[in-house]
Formats: structure tokens, C-alpha cells, sequence
């Protein structure tokens, strides 16, 4: 009967030991076939439909939904948001039990051991690791904020080099007809010895060079909208244009640039909330020099049947430790992470002052282009008319255009590159301001 008694109280035990416990299930990572799958849902449903034409916060918008890094990213939350709960919970009691059977004597009972302790020491650094968590939890998010606007900002120079690009690629495809139609009547008249073989041989140089220079812009196009496409989420073979747009014509004020960062840019943030976290890590390691101490009760039994039942304390002493090894690798921690955040402020310092410095001068240079271009409109319609009444030649009317056609190249490029240095100020000082749409 005794025997069942201490069976029945161990099977009690252990069942409530495991009150409250999690199950496993297996999970398998997705294969080929099923990524295939999911694309092809993502394409036919309706929500995913590709437009014609995508404005520029149609793009921003799409890296943020389904790129598949951030999306991979957004699990890391998740992990620090279980770190924050593990951190809040209390620790567990312990329970011990033993028993003591007579050996080789008879008629005594079996001598019986019972405890539960509870270890306090984490209730004085509870609050301490709760905060060190929530701010790991911090950096963690501001650092997935940074990495979003990473990537919707390197979406949106992909767009507007392909927008570029593909104006680019409609002069170069003026100029290869306009050389083409010179070369063949070049061919005609070097036939009618109207026309020297070494002008023809230029006339067909001049053809191969913008050829070349098509193929190659056409293979650029092709490259950026495959890299833009896995950033947005799609498949590399989705096609769809890019809404015009224009750069805007901005003031920047390194200064004022800097401030704004401090408080904005989502890496310094992050660079923070680490700093926070190192400090609190710091705290927690000094406390835990301190003497912990558990306590809890005891029940035992006796061979003669005695019952004893009463408190018990045990104390951790810091006798030698004093846990100098956690506080010296703390400090340490804490002020690598001020270095971090101090030498990541000047380095944004410098590049807001180049980026600014960089970005007025070519806004200077564009603000002078854009005259000459004006002018180049008028001429180039002025030559139009002129070689449809044959008042020029198609040699000279097509020197002047390729000269004009030039100017279109280069006054391209500076808007390019004024997009693309916009959107580089914007990130360096956290603004929000990426896009020129037409509205």
C-alpha cells in the first residue's frame, strides 16, 4: 500500500510537470515545384495583377509587400518578439523527490524526501532583462526599416535607369534609322560614282557604332528590369513601363540634412536602441555581483515514520567572482557600441555634405543644359523643314542631328543622375522625399 502511495505521488508529479507543454510538428521547406506554383498564383490573382504602367510609389510599394528578403526579414521580428516574452516569464519552481527503501532489515518504512524551490535571483534583474530585450527588439525593427528603405530606394534607381534608359534607347534607334537611310543612299551613289569608297566606309562606321551602341542599351534595359523585378517580387520575364516622372528640384542644407538624420535614419536609431541595450547588459552584470538566494520548503519521512516538514534558504556568495568577467565584458560591449554609434555620425556627416555638394553641381549644369535644349528643339524642327524642301543636304541634316541627338544623351544622363542623387540625399538624411511623379 505504502508502495502505491509513492507510485501514485511520483506519477503526480511528473504529470504536472509537463502541464502546459508544447507539441512538435515537423516542417518542410518548399521545393522547387511549389515555388513555381506560388508564383504563378501570385501572377493570376487579382491583387497582383501587373499593370501597363507603374508609377513610382506603385514600385515603392510593391518592394515593401512582397520582396522576398523582407519578407524572409519580417521573421526576424517575430524571433524578438518571443525573446521579449521569454524575458517577462517567471522561472519555474523545481521539485525533488527521493525515496529510501530498508535494505536487509524488516519492518521499517521507506524513508521518503519532498521539495519545491523557487530561485529569486532573476526577480532582481527581471525588469533589467526585459528592457534589454525590448531594446534589442528595437534595433531589430529600426534595423529592418533601414533595410526596406535600402531596398525600395535601389527599386526605384532600377526604375528610373530603366525610364532613362529606355528614352535613351529611342534616340539611339532615331539615330541607327537616320544612318541607315544615309548609309543605303551612300551605297547607291558610290555605285553612280556619285559618292567616294572612303565616304562610304565612314558612312558604314558611323552605322556600326550606333548599332553597337543599341545592342548594348538594349541589353542594359533587359539586366535592370530583371534585377528590378526580383526586388518587386515578380518573376524576371514580367514586363510593364514606367510612368514619366521628373526629378525634384531641391535646396539641400547639409546641416539641416544632419539634424534630420539624427532623428530620422532608421540605422542610427537601430545604432541607439543597441547602445540601450549594451547599458541595460551592463546593469544586469553589476547586480549579478550581488549575493542570490533561493528559497523553499521541505517535507521528509523517516524510516521510523517521523515527518519533518520546514523552510529552506540557499545563498549564492560572491566570494571571489563578484562576476568581474560579465562586467568587464559589458563595459567593453557598452563601449564599442558608443564608438559605433559615434564614428556611423560622422560618416553620415560627410556623406550629406558630399552628396549635397555633388547634387548642386549638377543641378547646375542641368539648369544650363536645359537652355541649350530649348534651342535645340527649335533647330532641330528648323532642319526637319529644311531638308524636306531640300534646302540642305541629308549628309549635313544628318551631322546636326547627331549632334543634337548628343545633347538629348547627355541632358538624360543629368537627369539620371539627378534622380539617382535625390534619391541618395533622401536616404542619407531620412526623408521621404524619393519621388518627382507627374501628376
Amino acid at each position: 500500500m505504502r508502495s502505491h502511495k509513492v507510485f501514485y505521488t511520483i506519477i503526480v508529479t511528473v504529470a504536472l510537470g509537463f502541464t502546459g507543454c508544447s507539441t512538435y510538428q515537423k516542417q518542410l521547406l518548399p521545393t522547387n515545384t511549389e515555388i513555381k506554383a506560388l508564383q504563378k498564383k501570385h501572377l493570376s490573382s487579382t491583387d497582383r495583377m501587373i499593370p501597363a504602367i507603374k508609377s513610382l510609389s506603385d514600385i515603392a510599394m510593391d518592394v515593401i509587400s512582397n520582396n522576398p528578403d523582407l519578407i524572409a526579414m519580417r521573421q526576424d521580428l517575430n524571433i524578438s518578439d518571443a525573446l521579449v516574452l521569454s524575458t517577462g516569464l517567471l522561472s519555474d519552481p523545481s521539485v525533488g523527490l527521493s525515496l529510501g527503501t530498508p535494505f536487509g532489515v524488516s519492518g521499517l518504512y521507506n524513508a521518503l524526501d519532498m521539495g519545491i524551490n523557487w530561485s529569486l535571483a532573476s526577480l532582481f534583474t527581471r525588469s533589467i532583462e526585459v528592457d534589454r530585450a525590448q531594446y534589442q527588439r528595437n534595433a531589430l525593427l529600426e534595423q529592418y526599416r533601414w533595410q526596406v528603405r535600402l531596398r525600395v530606394a535601389n527599386a526605384l534607381v532600377l526604375a528610373g535607369r530603366l525610364y532613362y534608359y529606355t528614352l535613351q534607347n529611342q534616340i539611339i534607334a532615331k539615330n541607327l534609322a537616320l544612318s541607315q537611310t544615309l548609309y543605303a543612299v551612300t551605297q547607291t551613289k558610290t555605285l553612280l560614282n556619285d559618292e567616294t569608297a572612303l565616304t562610304q566606309n565612314s558612312r558604314k562606321a558611323i552605322l556600326l557604332d550606333t548599332l553597337d551602341s543599341k545592342n548594348k542599351m538594349d541589353e542594359q534595359i533587359v539586366s535592370t528590369r530583371q534585377e528590378m523585378n526580383y526586388l518587386l517580387g515578380l518573376p524576371p520575364s514580367a514586363l510593364f513601363n514606367i510612368a514619366p516622372f521628373e526629378p525634384l528640384t531641391l535646396a539641400p542644407d547639409p546641416e539641416v540634412l544632419f539634424d534630420q538624420a539624427i532623428e530620422k535614419r532608421h540605422d542610427l536609431i537601430a545604432l541607439k536602441a543597441a547602445y540601450e541595450s549594451s547599458d541595460a547588459f551592463y546593469r544586469r552584470n553589476l547586480l549579478a555581483q550581488f549575493p542570490s538566494f533561493s528559497i523553499g520548503v521541505n517535507w521528509s519521512r523517516d524510516t521510523s515514520k517521523v515527518h519533518t516538514i520546514g523552510p529552506s534558504v540557499s545563498f549564492d556568495l560572491p566570494l571571489w567572482n563578484r562576476n568581474k568577467g560579465g562586467i568587464a565584458l559589458s563595459s567593453a560591449l557598452r563601449e564599442k557600441e558608443k564608438e559605433s554609434y559615434a564614428a556611423a555620425l560622422a560618416r553620415v556627416q560627410s556623406d550629406i555634405v558630399i552628396l549635397s555638394s555633388t547634387y548642386t553641381r549638377t543641378q547646375q549644369l542641368y539648369q544650363r543644359g536645359k537652355v541649350e535644349t530649348a534651342l535645340n528643339h527649335k533647330l532641330e524642327k528648323r532642319l526637319h523643314d529644311a531638308y524636306k524642301s531640300s534646302n540642305i543636304s541629308m549628309s549635313d541634316y544628318a551631322i546636326r542631328i547627331y549632334e543634337i541627338s548628343a545633347q538629348e544623351m547627355w541632358m538624360s544622363g543629368l537627369k539620371q543622375s539627378l534622380f539617382e542623387q535625390q534619391i541618395a540625399l533622401s536616404l542619407s538624411s531620412g526623408s521621404n522625399e524619393f519621388l518627382g511623379e507627374k501628376k
